[in-house]
């Protein structure tokens, strides 16, 4: 009897660990398929978060992040609609510049024409305008300048560029030209546009350095230009050219 009961003892125990083993194991598979099920719910309410939610005190740590990406894309559209506005405002005011500038072209090209219809004077014709401006006829001296209204404007575009618009160029040009009707000797034999042209430059010339000048020139300096200019005047009507600055020296 003693040996029975040792038998049977011995055969119940492996069972009864086999039974222990599987009751153990199996509560752990059921809590890996309930955290899975935790996790899926979890992730289908950030999917479908509205910013309703945000008043409710609903939204999880994910929900934030997605609401503020749609601020940040609020903020985009709003930055992307000023760009467009401010590109609208340069794109009209570019407009009215090339509106200015063809004006400017415009009227540039009305100027032409109206001189081109002024026909160039005869030597001997010159030298009787000449003389009739030194008597003070005011008809003769707009009948010389016209004559050669022309050449001032081709002398002016060799200035282009300097920071004067052509324009202005041809109005001080203009100028030096009238300067150079009043002024003009006859006596010398030289041709009216070859005494001209010096005192077209001049004026031109003026105009660029007072545009473009920083600091003023003291008076002393002033005359002793002034002295230059009378002198280059003087030897440019004797030598129908331009002087070299040895002979200015001189």
């Amino acid at each position: 009897a003693a040996k029975a009961s040792v038998k049977k003892t011995i055969t119940k125990k492996p069972i009864a660990k086999k039974a222990s083993v599987k009751s153990k194991t199996a509560p752990k598979k059921s809590a890996t398929k309930q955290k899975m099920s935790e996790f899926e719910i979890k992730s289908k309410k950030v999917k479908n978060v509205v910013p309703t939610k945000m008043n409710e005190g609903e939204l999880e740590p994910e929900d934030i992040q997605d609401v503020l990406t749609e601020e940040e894309e609020l903020l985009l559209a709003e930055q992307e609609k000023k760009r467009k506005q401010r590109k609208k405002k340069i794109a009209k005011l570019e407009k009215k510049i090339k509106k200015l500038g063809s004006d400017a072209n415009r009227s540039l090209s009305k100027y032409l024409q109206e001189i081109s219809r002024f026909e160039p004077l005869l030597p001997q014709r010159e030298v009787e305008l000449a003389i009739a401006v030194k008597q003070g006829d005011r008809l003769a001296l707009k009948e010389l300048t016209e004559a050669n209204l022309r050449f001032v404007v081709s002398v002016a575009k060799d200035y282009q560029g300097q920071g004067l618009p052509l324009t202005d160029l041809i109005n001080e040009g203009n100028l030096g030209l009238i300067k150079a009707a009043e002024r003009f000797d006859e006596t010398r034999g030289f041709k009216f546009i070859s005494y001209a042209v010096w005192w077209i430059r001049q004026s031109i010339l003026q105009a660029l350095a007072e545009h473009s000048r920083i600091v003023r020139l003291p008076l002393n300096r002033v005359g002793t230009i002034s002295k230059i200019n009378k002198a280059a005047e003087r030897l440019e009507q004797e030598f129908e050219r331009s002087p070299r600055a040895d002979e200015l020296a001189r």
